[in-house]
């Protein structure tokens, strides 16, 4: 549900309703009632929280329990050096899902990350 992400969006930030107000440019009473249901936000909101948080709009409004639009991949990669581009959606996911951890979480997944490293080599 719209309500449900747009929390999950700003709560995986740290972010005060107060403070994505600000970053959107809308008064905070606006997203404490999109984030209970009573108004959905305008396109243009949808679409400014879309980029903010790296996101599909469709994932903002509930319509797609994916983060990222399907089409990212859909580019032409050969100006991107190859240990830049996703090879897969595990790889996709991998970096949305680190883009909505806090930065204790990022840190945490990263130290993860470097101890597999190192087993498997």
């Amino acid at each position: 549900m719209i309500k449900n992400n747009i929390r999950k969006l700003r709560r995986s930030q740290d972010l005060s309703q107060q403070k994505l107000a600000a970053i959107l440019g809308v008064k905070q009473g606006l997203i404490s009632k999109w984030e209970l249901g009573k108004e959905a936000p305008a396109e243009e909101n949808v679409n400014d929280m879309a980029d903010y948080f790296g996101v599909s709009p469709a994932y903002v409004l509930g319509k797609s329990q994916t983060m990222y639009d399907k089409n990212i991949l859909n580019f032409d990669a050969s100006s991107v050096p190859e240990e830049y581009t996703a090879k897969n959606y595990d790889e996709c996911d991998l970096l949305q899902i680190f883009r909505l951890l806090p930065e204790n979480g990022k840190t945490y997944l990263l130290t993860t990350l470097r101890m597999l490293e190192k087993f498997y080599s």
